[in-house]
């Protein structure tokens, strides 16, 4: 435990102490400031009488985070809502729903996989060796690593979750929807061109929750994601890679590519229309830029606080030496 008195802004602190814990303000030495490097965990109070007020903060948003991951899980498997996805209906012989259906050239499993998996060892490689050699600490640059994916996975639970609701409240078709479903209507008795809005899916080669999910085609859930995993590899590039160009830009248009490639994929595979595509890409970007960009302002907020409070420090210190 450290304690210290001084003043700031014609502010009187008193005597204040602080100590280590792994929510609070941690007020060390210099040298064990330069051992803690530069990783954003290192969260100065907002105000030094009210060091509880940023727990509470970062308890609420634990919860909500932790809510929204549990219903987007339910809303996946089709539990919510308790009735299935709404059904928007569909139009008789419609050319564009009448599309075999034919499987994912990029399966679930392998979007996944890229995403979470793949960009997680991709950041710890880089932390590892593009910083290596630098004064930060090794443990310093892994917890900053670990901070970017963290920042990375609220991004795009958040924009899955956007992307479920929108496919739940819309209902809309897939291009291979008539043959999945096999909707319980007549084609030769029905006009071409009628909306059909009752019916059941009757097809006995799928499964219910695949003739659930023949109807929640809008918007894109892989384009969304993959939109999502582009636009942070890019920031974290610029943020952490920006002086290693020759790696930092190959990386950065192969995220971009990679994010064309599974939009185009979906449209190819015949398993959404081009539309469901461009809203899906539209909410994985500004969905986790916005994320990312709250994230940055509190880092920026926590280091000028880090730096005032170890200005003081030093000031403290001389005043003793006199």
């Amino acid at each position: 435990m450290v304690a210290y008195t001084g003043t700031r802004g014609g502010r009187d602190f008193g005597d204040v102490s602080m100590e280590r814990s792994e929510d609070e303000f941690q007020l060390v030495p210099d040298g064990d400031l330069e051992a803690e490097g530069d990783s954003p965990h290192f969260t100065p109070p907002w105000r030094p009488e009210s060091p509880i007020l940023p727990r509470v903060i970062n308890i609420r948003w634990k919860w909500v985070h932790r809510l929204s991951t549990v219903v987007l899980i339910l809303m996946f498997l089709g539990k919510i809502p308790p009735s299935g996805p709404r059904k928007w209906g569909f139009y008789c012989n419609d050319p564009a729903i009448s599309h075999k259906f034919t499987g994912d050239t990029i399966t679930p499993t392998c979007l996944l996989s890229v995403t979470y998996f793949g960009i997680l060892a991709l950041i710890l490689l880089l932390e590892c060796f593009k910083h290596e050699g630098s004064e930060e600490s090794i443990k310093g640059r892994i917890k900053t690593g670990f901070w970017f994916y963290s920042s990375f996975l609220v991004g795009s639970m958040y924009t899955l979750f956007l992307t479920e609701v929108l496919k739940s409240l819309m209902g809309m078709p897939r291009p291979h929807f008539m043959d999945t479903c096999l909707p319980d209507h007549d084609p030769f008795t029905c006009d071409a061109g009628e909306r059909i809005l009752e019916y059941q899916c009757q097809s006995e080669r799928e499964t219910s929750w695949y003739q659930g999910d023949s109807y929640k085609s809008f918007p894109s859930g892989h384009a969304s994601l993959s939109a999502s995993t582009a636009t942070f590899m890019i920031y974290y590039l610029r943020q952490r890679c920006w002086d290693w160009s020759f790696i930092s830009v190959p990386l950065q248009v192969i995220s971009m590519l990679w994010a064309v490639v599974v939009g185009a994929s979906r449209v190819i595979d015949r398993r959404h229309h081009w539309w469901d595509v461009l809203v899906g890409d539209v909410i994985g970007f500004f969905i986790t830029a916005g994320i990312l960009i709250i994230y940055h302002s509190q880092v920026r907020q926590r280091k000028e606080q880090r730096l005032q409070q170890q200005e003081l420090l030093v000031g403290n210190e001389k005043d003793k030496a006199h």
